[in-house]
């Protein structure tokens, strides 16, 4: 099999990839969301842990009937 050398890559057909579904990327320590229904705001939660993990940040949650808000924290 043959070996080629500085050949590109093309760009992906499918774009630039997933849109983000929750904005902790763009948020700032005191800057809030609302997370529709109550399943959402608990996946939005867990989202939050996972992501404060991997990144260095953190973010609390407060659930109400309607659903809950996350802020970020530090």
């Amino acid at each position: 099999m043959k070996i080629d050398k500085n050949v590109p890559i093309p760009e992906s057909q499918s774009g630039p990839g997933r849109p983000r579904k929750y904005p902790f990327p763009d948020m700032e320590v005191g800057d809030s969301f609302y997370a529709e229904g109550k399943k959402e705001a608990e996946k939005a939660d867990v989202a939050s842990k996972k992501y404060g993990t991997k990144y260095g940040c953190r973010f609390t949650c407060r659930r109400d009937e309607g659903g809950g808000r996350i802020w970020r924290i530090e």
